[in-house]
Order: C-alpha cells, then sequence, then structure tokens
C-alpha cells in the first residue's frame, strides 16, 4: 500500500490538512479527532530514512514506513526516542504503538523497546539513562528479545 492510497481529510478552523494512506487509517483507528491523537497540525512529512514519512497532531506523532506500518507515537516514550536520534538514531523506526506493561506501557522499534511507568519514567533496551531501579523486567516485548534483568545486561546490550 503507497502513502498515496485512501487516507482523510481534517478542516479545522485555520484549515485542511490531508492524512493520507496508512496515516490517515492510523489516525482514524486511534479516534481521529475524538481522539488521544486529536487534529493533524501539518501535512505529513515525507523523505525520511527508507523513504519514511511521519505527521504531527495536538497529541503526537504517527511514523511510517513500508516496513513498519504505520505507528503512533506520543509522551514520554516519543521524548525519549527524540533523545536517540528518531528514525536515524540506534532504534530505527516503531514497530508497534504503546502496549499495556505491568504498571506502565511498552513500545517496541526495529532496535530494541522503550518502557514507561510513573514509577520509573522510560528506560529501554540500550538505554543510557536506566539506573538500577528502573532495570526491572517490563512484562511484554517483542518476543524475540527478552528484556534485560540488571542494570549490567541492559548496558551489555547498548550499541556502540
Amino acid at each position: 500500500m503507497g502513502l498515496a492510497d485512501n487516507g482523510a481529510l481534517a478542516v479545522t478552523a485555520e484549515n485542511v490538512v490531508s492524512v493520507p494512506g496508512p496515516l490517515g487509517q492510523k489516525w482514524i483507528e486511534q479516534g481521529a479527532v475524538f481522539g488521544w491523537m486529536e487534529s493533524p497540525s501539518l501535512d505529513p512529512s515525507c523523505g525520511l530514512k527508507n523513504d519514511g514519512c511521519y505527521q504531527d497532531f495536538q497529541g503526537g506523532k504517527i511514523y511510517w514506513t513500508s516496513g513498519t506500518g504505520a505507528q503512533p507515537m506520543k509522551g514520554e516514550i516519543l521524548k525519549a526516542w527524540a533523545q536517540t536520534g528518531y528514525e536515524k538514531g540506534w532504534l530505527g523506526y516503531p514497530t508497534s504503538g504503546e502496549q499495556p506493561s505491568g504498571d506502565g506501557v511498552v513500545q517496541n522499534f526495529q532496535g530494541g523497546w522503550l518502557f514507561w511507568s510513573r514509577a520509573t519514567g522510560v528506560y529501554g533496551e540500550g538505554w543510557p539513562e536506566a539506573s538500577a531501579a528502573r532495570a526491572a523486567r517490563p512484562t511484554i516485548t517483542d518476543g524475540a528479545t527478552p528484556a534485560p534483568a540488571t542494570l549490567e545486561e541492559l548496558r551489555a546490550r547498548r550499541p556502540d
């Protein structure tokens, strides 16, 4: 499916914004203007790594590539991912939306995962700011890579 297939238009007080293809379909799945993403801020921006695209919304962003599909992002996990360099960083693109995990949420990426809870903040596979208190094992991962059990194991997995 190409980015131009299907999608949606959002009419705001200021303008009409295109939310094309899989970006629009994911936005509609999240409740469109009535969901947590709310209204789109701008038209999509394409030409990212691996021909990726993203679109900003009042409540978050949606990233898309043909290999990962459209994945919504928000909050502290989005902020932490930005610190790694977005799609150009070692985590790559998101491969899932946030999923419940214990007392928080986990989001999977091409190169690992990030976990957030109120108690721990954000940490993840290879996340450099992890502390001993944050090294608790999340209950959900992508299934291929088990979550680290200790801070030392977390540090050992960090890419160079």
